[in-house]
């Protein structure tokens, strides 16, 4: 295993949603911290885009390609 990546979903004690935690695991010798830091900010930053725009298509975000430059 390079990389593993694991999302749960959260909920309060009444069932609301409380958000999304996650635990990346990666092989030191594959991936830098920095790496693995780009790779988690990108995934911020499409969930945010996806849940604040929910009919947009995910070919239409361009966002991702602007941080990465």
């Amino acid at each position: 295993m390079n990389f593993l990546l694991s999302l749960t979903e959260q909920f309060t004690d009444t069932g609301e949603p409380a958000g999304i935690s996650g635990v990346v695991e990666y092989r030191t010798a594959a991936f830098s911290p920095a790496v693995i830091e780009t790779v988690i900010e990108q995934l911020e930053m499409l969930l945010t885009l996806v849940t604040a725009h929910p009919q947009r298509p995910l070919s239409s975000i361009t966002e991702l390609d602007l941080a990465s430059r």
